[in-house]
């Protein structure tokens, strides 16, 4: 069951904290005859309270919203809305009893908000009405104080876009208080605060509601001049519900103390130890324990070392793993032409639940080298790596937590593991809290010997957005594998002549396998031959890439050819515009599946009288792919503001269309804002 909401909790945890610190300030600090010394200010008597600044604002806010889905799975709906918000905003700042007492401020708005919408949910259709307060106030008690406290409470409405897709709902209620403390010794600060947030889109396919109270504590203290000590630990009560399913209470606390030490007679070199415990409750169970030891060390001008270790045990409620890993990192400098860089490390996993153990050694030299060359710039560096792996036979099921990968279109996210299993995949964003869902935010290609995952145009993943994914492996027989690898690049950028800003680029990578394993079970090693070459030319505000890269492996070759125009120009004060636009071209040799992906962008501002601004956003979206179909995307926004002493307009219109082989969608939406203050 969910949590009630406890503002009150947190208002009254905020109290606490204020009399404490009033108490202490007020009963160490008295003058002579009795009457209190406001820290920071001239002694006298409290003044009572004071009004520095106050505004008032009429506003006014209409918006249409139509948003229709044809979809092969869902069927056919259009959901249409029209919104008229009405309220009365204050603006205010003013001191209690003196400006380093209390020092407050608040905006503030209440109004009515009527919302008539068409749907074919009955629960969503028909018409609603109901008083709305916006809200933001922050008193700083004490600021000039032993122990400065802040409390907080607001409540906020945002629209969150999404490219192709109707906009989400976003409302976040938060009530908090903080106090800062031991200022001169070791500046603590310790927040707590209650947070209920609630997202939805138009169309009812994003629904999410989270309620969290969190307790935090920071603190450095720096005991000598060579020394530092950092402790952060937070305390989260959660309970969150998404319409993807996930239904889910949990606590969690994550701590993380850092202390670094400053050695040697200049304090060239450093040793910092890090311990981080987290420990999470629920669905996502998760207990992780991790000590890192940096050692870095500088020996002369011209040679470095870095030395870590890392030890971790992690538990997911299922299942325990432990591991250790060691690197060890020598770098030479020669004059400012040479970087030779020598790593050399090995580690070691244990899963004791599966009697699983995974040893890895691994080495690698690296040769970076730039040089002046006529008329430009030489860059060249060369690269050779080693690494052993020994892999014991697995029993059964291993879990992979939280492993960071990058959506980058046209190109999916490729599990390459051999033995995956596509059940367990779990895609979260990089903050571990919203949860993705299958079919509406992201797709899986399951393979032989990997698994490919891409986003879905129009869902709640971004392009070039960092996700958390959890997945597992099944059982697997003992094997042992080589690798050998190798690379070598160049870069000769022009900075000189008639051809100035051209750069011309070579890379080429290598990597040999070779698998040593039960015959009964055919592991494929993966021999790679990558070369990747192209020009970059930029010539006043214009950028021009033409790129090709081929690769040769058993698992997943490719080839692919990326062509791209970015242009941008500052029209003066207030008004710009720029242009990008890509064209991918990638051919896969396995799957015989061909991508081509068209993007343009194009990006208008423009300062059209003093105190009128206009925008214009433009974004075309063109994919063709073999296996998944044929994508078109073209959205429109246009925004106009005008301000005029005490009076502002907004308008702003935008209209998206998605259309594919097994999904069709377009919405619409019009705002109009108006606000007079005084």
């Amino acid at each position: 069951m969910p949590r009630a909401s406890s503002p009150w909790c947190c208002l009254a945890c905020g109290a606490a904290l204020v009399t404490t610190a009033a108490g202490m300030v007020l009963a160490q600090q008295q003058q002579a005859d009795g009457g209190p010394v406001i820290v920071g200010g001239p002694a006298g008597e409290l003044t009572g309270f004071t009004l520095d600044r106050l505004s008032l604002s009429l506003d006014f806010f209409y918006q249409y919203r139509r948003n229709h889905i044809k979809s092969d799975v869902e069927g056919e709906r259009t959901d249409t809305e029209h919104l008229a918000r009405e309220t009365l905003s204050l603006s205010s700042r003013s001191f209690i009893g003196h400006e380093n007492l209390v020092d407050l401020s608040i905006n503030a708005s209440l109004g009515f908000e009527d919302q008539f919408r068409k749907s074919p949910v009955e629960a969503t259709d028909g018409h609603d009405s109901q008083i709305l307060t916006l809200f933001d106030a922050t008193a700083l008690i004490l600021s000039e104080g032993p122990a400065p406290v802040t409390v907080w409470a607001f409540r906020d409405q945002t629209q969150l876009d999404r490219e192709f897709a109707s906009s989400i709902d976003s409302t976040t209620t938060e009530f908090g208080a903080s106090v800062r403390t031991f200022l001169n010794v070791a500046p603590t600060t310790i927040r707590f605060f209650h947070r209920e947030q609630e997202q939805n889109d138009f169309g009812d396919l994003v629904d999410s509601r989270r309620v969290q109270d969190t307790l935090a504590v920071q603190s450095a203290w720096t005991p000598t001049d060579r020394q530092r000590l950092t402790v952060d630990y937070a305390l989260d009560l959660v309970d969150e519900r998404q319409a993807s399913g996930i239904d889910d209470s949990y606590e969690r606390h994550d701590a993380t103390i850092v202390h670094t030490w400053q050695l040697g007679p200049d304090q060239r070199d450093s040793l910092r130890s890090m311990l981080r415990v987290f420990d999470q409750s629920g669905d996502f169970e998760n207990r992780t324990v991790r000590l890192n030891e940096l050692l870095r060390l500088r020996h002369t001008d011209t040679l470095d070392s870095r030395w870590d270790l890392t030890l971790e045990d992690r538990s997911n409620g299922r299942q325990d793993q432990q591991q250790v890993r060691g690197v060890a990192t020598l770098r030479h400098k020669l004059f400012d032409s040479l970087l030779t860089t020598l790593v050399a490390g090995g580690g070691q996993q244990r899963v004791p639940d599966v009697d699983f153990t995974r040893d890895e050694y691994f080495g690698s030299i690296d040769f970076d080298y730039t040089k002046r060359v006529p008329y430009g710039r030489l860059n060249a560096s060369a690269t050779g790596q080693y690494e052993h792996i020994e892999n014991s036979t697995r029993g059964g099921r291993i879990d992979f937590l939280g492993v960071s990968r990058t959506f980058n279109d046209p190109f999916p996210i490729v599990i390459s593991q051999r033995f995956v299993i596509a059940s367990s995949i779990v895609i979260r964003d990089s903050a571990g809290v919203q949860v993705f869902a299958e079919g509406l935010d992201y797709t899986l290609t399951v393979l032989d010997d990997r698994i490919e995952i891409r986003r879905q145009v129009g869902g709640s993943i971004a392009d070039g957005q960092q996700v958390l994914i959890d997945y597992a492996l099944g059982p697997e027989p003992a094997s042992t594998t080589d690798s050998l690898g190798a690379s070598f690049g160049l870069r000769y950028g022009i900075q000189e002549g008639a051809l100035r800003g051209l750069s011309l680029y070579l890379v080429y990578r290598e990597l040999n396998q070779s698998v040593d394993a039960d015959r009964s079970v055919v592991i494929v090693a993966n021999d790679v031959r990558n070369l990747r070459y192209g020009a970059e030319y930029a010539i006043g505000d214009l950028t021009l890439l033409a790129e090709q890269e081929h690769q040769d492996s058993d698992l997943a070759p490719f080839d692919s050819t990326r062509l791209s125009a970015r242009y941008e120009q500052r029209l003066g004060p207030g008004s710009w515009w720029n242009v990008r636009a890509t064209r991918d071209e990638v051919h896969y040799n396995d799957t015989e599946n061909d991508v081509v992906l068209n993007r343009v962008i194009a990006e208008w501002g423009r300062r059209l009288d003093r105190g009128l601004d206009a925008r214009i956003r433009l974004t075309f979206r063109d994919e063709d792919e073999t296996l998944s179909g044929h994508t078109r995307g073209f959205e429109q926004i246009f925004e106009l503001n005008w301000r005029y002493r005490q009076t502002s307009v907004f308008i702003g219109i935008s209209n998206a269309m998605l259309e594919g082989d097994h999904v069709d969608s377009d919405s619409q939406r019009l705002a109009i804002g108006f606000s007079r203050s005084f």
